[in-house]
């Protein structure tokens, strides 16, 4: 008889776009730890995230709720200058607060970014909703101006010998405003998320002991840019050949002009295609680096006995244009490079498969709760996982997904209606778009118009009738101008 369910592990990447993964037909990236995952649990194609910025997706990792209930719509820094709220409204529950109640072990470690990135000010710390007082990082977490500054590593460094973090070697935007990629210094296990999930291993044997149940996650501050590696890390796809994206080129003239604003803010516009491949080799190279971390941990529930009985989950918040459409980093857009992440679940009884269902970032919260045979409270929309991982059903919701973007350094109101093959993305301050996903994977062509006028008034609706079910106060006027 297979060992049930008994404790969670949970891996959180930071702007990982889905088709940056071997089990997801990347034929480049090297990704062997998770596509082994893949190949023996469930993967899910057509993963949403619930908004494609940091702050707002991971609080509703973390809550269950949508962005407009929770009350992060935006990243904490730029939060004020954009009229959004620095905390999670009062009231709001974690799901981490339940499972404690009922007798876990929680650990959160790693980027934390919800919440006020000034401490004192930040009422909703990790370990003021449930985890353990471990090692984290409350705000953005650039690793130069951050991590460089978290006592225990700097300690940790100096335990491998680094006493002096200096970058070599780096690769700048044409301007030299922006450092894109560097080396840094130490061997591959001095990188924060080297760092990361040695601390995560360290907590999996201390709670091995414990009759208590566990739920701990690893958050990587990565792929997310600038790239710093060590060298052995650094240079793993140096010197090869690999392919910008298709729709590095894309015709821009029917697209909001933002798009185009967003790629030259980012000197994307001068950015060439030899470049743009180096760019993608050292985004890649911070993949692998990231799949040999999760190595590590899932090594240590091995080693402790606790593999067989764990569930073991990845995802990220969001996506990363990384030079699609002339575009770099989020900010703007919900084309599928960054609404579409990846998500797998894994444990020895679930049966290999892939499963192209509509699920969302909101569904993970869910299923940590149904592990632990709690039901999601009645303001959460998300269902859980397991039924799907275990082959009891095939699908969980309506095959239609929407999800909302408002905007990173500046205001963007977007709101996305998508099936299986059309996708209607709704600019409440520029032009409407419309792809045929299927014909044109890649977004190259905006079709917006009375030609596919059907299609369109279906997606519409469905944008209306969610927001009426989800009760958006704060686009209940603006969705009336569909």
């Amino acid at each position: 008889m297979s060992a049930p369910i008994r404790n969670i592990m949970f891996f959180f990447g930071d702007q990982h776009r889905s088709d940056c993964l071997g089990c997801y037909g990347n034929e480049i990236v090297r990704t062997p730890t998770l596509d082994s995952l893949s190949e023996t649990g469930t993967r899910f194609t057509r993963a949403l995230s619930t908004s494609p910025v940091c702050t707002p997706a991971r609080a509703s990792v973390q809550t269950g709720l949508h962005a407009h209930d929770h009350g992060l719509q935006f990243n904490p820094e730029f939060a004020r200058q954009l009229g959004g709220k620095m905390n999670v409204d009062c009231g709001t529950e974690f799901f981490a607060q339940r499972l404690r109640k009922h007798g876990w072990n929680l650990a959160h470690i790693g980027k934390w970014h919800i919440g006020d990135f000034r401490t004192e000010l930040n009422r909703t710390l990790p370990a003021n909703v449930g985890y353990d007082n471990d090692v984290y990082f409350p705000g953005y977490g650039y690793p130069m101006s951050a991590w460089l500054q978290h006592p225990d590593y700097l300690q940790y460094l100096k335990s491998l010998g680094v006493e002096d973090y200096e970058l070599r070697e780096p690769v700048n935007s044409p301007d030299g405003t922006r450092t894109y990629a560097a080396i840094a210094p130490g061997p591959k296990e001095a990188s924060v998320p080297y760092y990361l999930a040695t601390r995560t291993a360290e907590k999996i044997r201390s709670y091995a002991g414990s009759t208590a149940p566990f739920f701990i996650s690893c958050n990587f501050w990565g792929p997310h840019q600038p790239v710093y590696l060590p060298e052995e890390a650094y240079r793993a796809y140096e010197g090869m050949d690999i392919p910008v994206w298709p729709n590095f080129n894309a015709d821009l003239s029917a697209r909001p002009t933002i798009c185009r604003r967003w790629g030259e803010f980012w000197q994307m516009h001068r950015v060439s295609e030899e470049l743009m491949s180096r760019l993608i080799g050292y985004h890649y190279a911070y993949i692998t680096h990231i799949d040999e971390c999760i190595g590590v941990v899932i090594d240590a529930l091995k080693a402790t006995g606790q593999l067989d009985e764990t569930l073991v989950a990845y995802s990220a918040d969001h996506g990363d244009s990384l030079g699609s459409m002339r575009m770099f980093d989020k900010g703007f857009g919900l084309y599928e490079f960054l609404v579409n992440i990846p998500m797998i679940l894994w444990h020895h009884s679930f049966a290999a498969q892939v499963n192209d269902g509509s699920v969302s970032l909101l569904d993970l919260p869910a299923t940590f709760l149904d592990v632990a045979g709690l039901e999601p409270s009645e303001k959460m929309p998300g269902r859980s996982l397991l039924p799907v991982a275990r082959g009891e059903v095939e699908e969980i919701h309506e095959e239609i997904q929407v999800t909302m973007h408002y905007g990173h350094t500046q205001p963007a109101r977007q709101i996305m209606a998508r099936d299986r093959r059309w996708k209607l993305i709704f600019n409440l301050n520029a032009e409407h778009e419309f792809y045929d996903l299927r014909r044109d994977p890649h977004e190259m062509h905006n079709l917006y118009g009375p030609a596919f006028q059907p299609e369109i008034d279906r997606l519409r609706s469905a944008i209306r009738e969610w927001n009426a079910a989800c009760r958006n106060d704060y686009t209940i006027k603006w969705v009336e101008l569909l």
